[in-house]
Protein backbone atom coordinates (compact mmCIF):
# COMPACT_ATOMS: atom_id res chain seq x y z
CA UNK A 1 0.00 0.00 0.00
CA UNK A 2 0.97 3.59 -0.50
CA UNK A 3 2.22 5.48 2.56
CA UNK A 4 -0.31 8.26 1.90
CA UNK A 5 -3.31 6.36 3.27
CA UNK A 6 -4.03 7.91 6.64
CA UNK A 7 -7.06 8.22 8.82
CA UNK A 8 -8.30 11.75 8.29
CA UNK A 9 -9.04 13.13 11.74
CA UNK A 10 -9.00 16.89 11.55
CA UNK A 11 -9.09 17.17 15.36
CA UNK A 12 -5.80 15.33 15.85
CA UNK A 13 -2.21 16.26 15.23
CA UNK A 14 -0.41 14.67 12.25
CA UNK A 15 1.46 12.35 14.59
CA UNK A 16 -1.88 10.90 15.78
CA UNK A 17 -2.96 9.68 12.35
CA UNK A 18 -3.37 5.97 11.68
CA UNK A 19 -2.38 4.57 8.31
CA UNK A 20 -5.02 2.48 6.56
CA UNK A 21 -2.55 -0.39 6.17
CA UNK A 22 -2.16 -0.49 9.98
CA UNK A 23 -5.92 -0.72 10.42
CA UNK A 24 -6.04 -3.62 7.97
CA UNK A 25 -3.04 -5.37 9.56
CA UNK A 26 -4.57 -5.02 13.01
CA UNK A 27 -7.85 -6.43 11.70
CA UNK A 28 -6.06 -9.38 10.08
CA UNK A 29 -4.41 -10.10 13.43
CA UNK A 30 -7.80 -10.11 15.16
CA UNK A 31 -9.20 -12.52 12.57
CA UNK A 32 -6.16 -14.77 12.99
CA UNK A 33 -6.40 -14.62 16.78
CA UNK A 34 -10.09 -15.52 16.69
CA UNK A 35 -9.48 -18.62 14.58
CA UNK A 36 -6.42 -19.61 16.63
CA UNK A 37 -8.34 -19.21 19.87
CA UNK A 38 -11.06 -21.51 18.54
CA UNK A 39 -8.52 -24.10 17.39
CA UNK A 40 -6.63 -24.27 20.67
CA UNK A 41 -9.92 -24.63 22.53
CA UNK A 42 -10.59 -28.04 20.99
CA UNK A 43 -10.35 -30.60 23.78
CA UNK A 44 -7.90 -33.27 22.62
CA UNK A 45 -8.67 -36.63 24.26
CA UNK A 46 -6.11 -38.21 26.56
CA UNK A 47 -4.78 -41.59 25.49
CA UNK A 48 -2.73 -44.01 27.60
CA UNK A 49 1.05 -43.49 27.42
CA UNK A 50 1.58 -47.02 26.14
CA UNK A 51 -0.58 -46.21 23.12
CA UNK A 52 -4.20 -46.54 22.17
CA UNK A 53 -5.84 -49.15 20.07
CA UNK A 54 -7.58 -48.12 16.89
CA UNK A 55 -11.04 -48.57 18.41
CA UNK A 56 -10.23 -46.11 21.23
CA UNK A 57 -8.97 -43.53 18.74
CA UNK A 58 -12.06 -43.86 16.55
CA UNK A 59 -14.33 -43.65 19.60
CA UNK A 60 -12.54 -40.52 20.86
CA UNK A 61 -12.77 -38.86 17.44
CA UNK A 62 -16.48 -39.63 17.24
CA UNK A 63 -16.96 -37.99 20.62
CA UNK A 64 -15.22 -34.89 19.24
CA UNK A 65 -17.54 -34.73 16.24
CA UNK A 66 -20.01 -32.13 17.65
CA UNK A 67 -17.10 -29.93 18.76
CA UNK A 68 -15.38 -30.26 15.36
CA UNK A 69 -18.61 -29.46 13.53
CA UNK A 70 -19.07 -26.32 15.62
CA UNK A 71 -15.45 -25.37 14.99
CA UNK A 72 -15.85 -25.87 11.23
CA UNK A 73 -18.99 -23.71 11.16
CA UNK A 74 -17.37 -20.97 13.28
CA UNK A 75 -14.22 -21.10 11.12
CA UNK A 76 -16.30 -20.69 7.97
CA UNK A 77 -18.23 -17.74 9.42
CA UNK A 78 -15.03 -15.94 10.45
CA UNK A 79 -13.51 -16.80 7.05
CA UNK A 80 -16.48 -15.34 5.17
CA UNK A 81 -16.28 -12.20 7.29
CA UNK A 82 -12.54 -11.93 6.58
CA UNK A 83 -13.04 -12.29 2.81
CA UNK A 84 -15.88 -9.74 2.84
CA UNK A 85 -13.82 -7.40 4.98
CA UNK A 86 -11.01 -7.37 2.42
CA UNK A 87 -13.42 -6.95 -0.48
CA UNK A 88 -14.78 -3.82 1.19
CA UNK A 89 -11.35 -2.46 2.18
CA UNK A 90 -10.04 -2.96 -1.37
CA UNK A 91 -12.27 -0.01 -2.30
CA UNK A 92 -11.32 2.27 0.59
CA UNK A 93 -8.51 4.68 -0.21
CA UNK A 94 -8.67 6.96 2.81
CA UNK A 95 -10.27 6.84 6.17
CA UNK A 96 -11.72 8.85 8.99
CA UNK A 97 -11.83 8.19 12.69
CA UNK A 98 -15.46 7.04 12.34
CA UNK A 99 -14.28 4.19 10.10
CA UNK A 100 -11.72 3.18 12.73
CA UNK A 101 -14.40 3.01 15.43
CA UNK A 102 -16.82 1.12 13.18
CA UNK A 103 -14.01 -1.27 12.31
CA UNK A 104 -13.31 -1.88 16.00
CA UNK A 105 -17.00 -2.54 16.62
CA UNK A 106 -17.06 -5.04 13.76
CA UNK A 107 -13.94 -6.76 15.11
CA UNK A 108 -15.56 -6.96 18.53
CA UNK A 109 -18.36 -9.03 17.01
CA UNK A 110 -15.83 -11.22 15.19
CA UNK A 111 -14.16 -11.99 18.51
CA UNK A 112 -17.56 -12.79 20.01
CA UNK A 113 -17.83 -15.68 17.54
CA UNK A 114 -14.69 -17.28 18.95
CA UNK A 115 -15.78 -16.44 22.50
CA UNK A 116 -19.19 -18.08 21.96
CA UNK A 117 -17.51 -21.11 20.38
CA UNK A 118 -15.16 -21.54 23.33
CA UNK A 119 -17.83 -21.12 26.00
Amino acid sequence: MDDNYYVDDSNSAPSGKIRLEHIISFSDAIFAFSITFMAISIQIPNFPKNGAIQQEVVSALLQLRPQLETYALSFMIVGVFWISYHRVFNHIRSSHSILVWLNLLFLFFVTLISFCYCS
